[in-house]
């Protein structure tokens, strides 16, 4: 949630108004979810929402909450008190230095299976199961070959 608000600080008042619905509606949907919790960055941008807007409850007009959530968002209050470009640089090279690599570590090993996220999400759920369906097959098919000659798994 927190990423896409940085955006909201440099758009139109309308489309401030629109990514704050997007968040009182992303703050409802973990109202739903509970007891289950969000990561700490979105259980902290949601709590901070809370504090100038109720949660769910009986039937009301919403006009003054949503001006009150666009106030929260353009003060700055659902952003991560670490989104800056220094603290950006830090997990970019942390990504680079820790993450990065194993892409080349399991491609060499044939097992490195690429899925474009930009496709709609509907497709990319599909390959992603598609994949994953295929890998479970192939596992089940070792299984059954060493059990059928009598190697050890």
């Amino acid at each position: 949630m927190a990423e896409v608000l940085v955006l909201a600080e440099h758009t139109a008042d309308g489309e401030v108004k629109k990514v704050t619905v997007e968040l009182l509606t992303a703050a409802r949907a973990l109202d739903l979810r509970a007891p289950l919790s969000p990561a700490p960055a979105t259980a902290a941008v949601a709590a901070g929402l809370r504090t100038v807007v109720t949660g769910p409850g009986p039937d009301r007009f919403l006009a003054p909450e949503i001006e009150a959530a666009v106030g929260y968002v353009t003060s700055g209050g659902a952003v991560r008190a670490d989104d800056n470009h220094e603290a950006l640089k830090v997990r970019l090279d942390a990504y680079r230095e820790q993450t990065a690599p194993l892409i080349d570590y399991y491609r060499s090993r044939n097992v490195l299976k690429s899925v474009d996220g930009l496709q709609p999400v509907d497709s990319v759920t599909e390959q992603i199961f598609q994949i994953m369906e295929r890998r479970q097959r192939a596992i089940s098919n070792t299984v059954a070959e060493q059990e059928k000659s009598g190697r050890p798994g």
